[in-house]
């Protein structure tokens, strides 16, 4: 294998503690949720991490804050060793999982891994890496443009109570699911839910004009820029579509959170019919959005499917050149 993480090795179904890649002990892998009164899921598991315990970096075991209705959720990313790699050079891709784009590092499991690419002007190619490493995989960009990393992940299941379920919907903007269950009489039931991730990240690559950045990546569920991200200025806006399976999705939550961002509570818009929704980036620095789409499923052993997407990418200071703007004309 020519090109490989600079990693360690990491039991599978465990993550690193602390953000270097070369030291730590490793954490229980929570769910995307992290809720005490989860149930398992199917295969043992609570999703990606456990958060019913978790290690502390000083080897001792401790107690999880219980969280309240309004940290509900986690979120799961895509962070490379660069968001501006020259071409040909080595990114390190890891998996982070957490809260307001703060998160800890997760390790590779291939038996989750549906599909884990680097998709560009050359085409996709796979992020090659072993399992239980983190970071989970390395790949090389070899032409100018923009460049996306991708992953998507097999379906885990879990079941919450009740009330930790009806916050949880709230928390992401669910609120036809919310109204659907009231009006089954289901308020007061646990939640059975299907979910998977579907997620991506932005790279641009070398100089030059940055052609590529609206391309569809082909995802279950995904979030596509149709302005070119590293063209805005602080206090611009910035509008997305979201597909599922590549068709435009409206009436979803859309959020943006800024790494460091000092406020609690991230920018927000939801998409129109044509899947469409402006956000407004304050600031240049590394921005996450994400989104999650839920239907129900009847007949199965579960309730609820979901699918939850992340994008990030980094917006440059003012004083950067700005490159030209200029889309694929993929975005439909």
């Amino acid at each position: 294998m020519k090109d490989r993480p600079r990693s360690r090795r990491v039991p599978a179904g465990r993550a690193a503690c602390g953000n270097s890649p070369g030291g730590g002990r490793s954490l229980p892998l929570w769910s995307r949720r992290g809720l005490p009164g989860g149930r398992a899921d199917r295969e043992g598991k609570t999703g990606e991490i456990d958060m019913t315990r978790l290690g502390g970096c000083g080897g001792a075991w401790v107690a999880v804050t219980v969280f309240s209705g309004a940290a509900l959720a986690h979120d799961f990313w895509i962070e490379p060793s660069t968001y501006f790699p020259a071409p040909g050079e080595a990114i390190h891709v890891r998996f982070q999982v957490g809260d307001h784009f703060k998160g800890e590092p997760v390790a590779r499991n291939d038996d989750r891994i549906e599909r884990f690419e680097l998709v560009g002007a050359e085409g996709a190619k796979p992020v090659v890496g072993r399992h239980g490493d983190d970071p989970a995989g390395v790949t090389r960009a070899t032409s100018p443009g923009a460049a996306t990393i991708v992953y998507v992940g097999r379906p885990s299941t879990i079941e919450l109570e009740a009330a930790k379920f009806e916050a949880y919907l709230k928390e992401e903007g669910l609120d036809s699911i919310i109204e659907d269950r009231a009006r089954r009489g289901e308020s007061a039931k646990p939640g059975t839910e299907a979910y998977s991730r579907s997620v991506k990240c932005l790279l641009r690559v070398g100089e030059g004009e940055m052609q590529g950045f609206d391309r569809v990546a082909g995802l279950p569920l995904e979030i596509v820029p149709l302005q070119n991200p590293w063209g805005r200025k602080p206090g611009e806006s910035l509008t997305v579509r979201v597909l599922q399976d590549g068709k435009p999705l409206g009436g979803v939550q859309v959020e943006a959170w800024r790494a460091g961002q000092s406020e609690a509570a991230p920018r927000s818009a939801r998409t129109d019919s044509e899947g469409k929704a402006v956000l407004t980036l304050d600031a240049p620095g590394t921005w996450m959005l994400t989104s999650v789409y839920m239907r129900r499923h009847e007949g199965g052993k579960e309730d609820w499917r979901s699918t939850w997407t992340s994008l990030t990418f980094a917006v440059p200071a003012p004083t950067s050149p700005s490159p030209s703007t200029g889309g694929t004309g993929t975005a439909p």
